[in-house]
C-alpha cells in the first residue's frame, strides 16, 4: 500500500510538471493544457488499474478454486464417517452403540460446522440461494439438534408457514437465538 501511495504521489508531481511545462514553456492556453493533462492522467490511471486489478482477479480465481477443492475434500471424510458409523451400529452391542452414537453426535456437529463454513464462503462468491420451506419444520429441526446434546427441552407452539428465503441464514439466526435462550 505504501508503494502505491509513493507511485501516486510521483505521478501527481509528474502531471503538475507537465501542466506547468505546457502552460509556461509551450504557451498553450489553460484549457488546452488542462485537457492534455487530464487525458494523460486518465491514461496513466488506466495502466495502474490494469496492473493492479489483473493480478487481484487472478488471485481471486485461484482462491475460489482452492476453496471449492478444499470444501469437497473436507466433505468426503464426513460422508465416509457417516456411512461407516451407520454400518457399525447395525452389528454393535449396547456399549458399542453408545460409543457410536457419541461419534454420530460429534459428526452432526462437525457436519453443521462444515455446512456453515461452506455457506459463508459461497455467500462471498455468489448470490445466496433462496428456497421454499416450512418454518415450523426448520424450527423443530434446530430445536431437536440442541435437545440431542442434553440441552433444555422446549415446548413449541408454532404455526405452519411456508417461506421463500435463505434457509441456512435463517438456521444460523435460529441457532443463535436458541443458544441465547439456553
Amino acid at each position: 500500500m505504501r508503494v502505491f501511495a509513493i507511485v501516486l504521489f510521483l505521478v501527481t508531481i509528474f502531471l503538475l510538471f507537465l501542466l506547468h511545462f505546457l502552460l509556461f514553456k509551450e504557451g498553450l492556453s489553460y484549457q488546452r493544457a488542462f485537457f492534455f493533462v487530464f487525458f494523460a492522467a486518465l491514461f496513466i490511471a488506466y495502466i495502474f488499474v490494469t496492473l493492479l486489478i489483473e493480478p487481484l482477479s487472478k488471485q481471486n480465481e485461484r482462491l475460489k478454486h482452492l476453496v471449492r477443492e478444499n470444501l469437497h475434500e473436507i466433505n468426503l471424510p464426513i460422508a465416509t464417517i457417516e456411512v461407516n458409523t451407520k454400518l457399525l451400529l447395525k452389528g454393535a452391542n449396547e456399549k458399542e452403540k453408545k460409543r457410536i452414537e457419541r461419534i454420530q453426535q460429534a459428526l452432526l456437529r462437525l457436519k453443521r460446522q462444515y455446512e456453515l463454513l461452506a455457506y459463508e464462503i459461497k455467500k462471498e462468491y455468489s448470490e445466496v440461494k433462496k428456497e421454499r420451506f416450512n418454518i415450523k419444520e426448520v424450527i423443530k429441526e434446530r430445536v431437536k439438534f440442541f435437545e440431542e446434546y442434553g440441552h433444555k427441552r422446549f415446548k413449541l407452539d408454532i404455526e405452519e408457514k411456508e417461506l421463500f428465503l435463505d434457509k441456512i441464514g435463517l438456521e444460523q439466526v435460529l441457532d443463535n437465538l436458541i443458544e441465547i435462550a439456553i
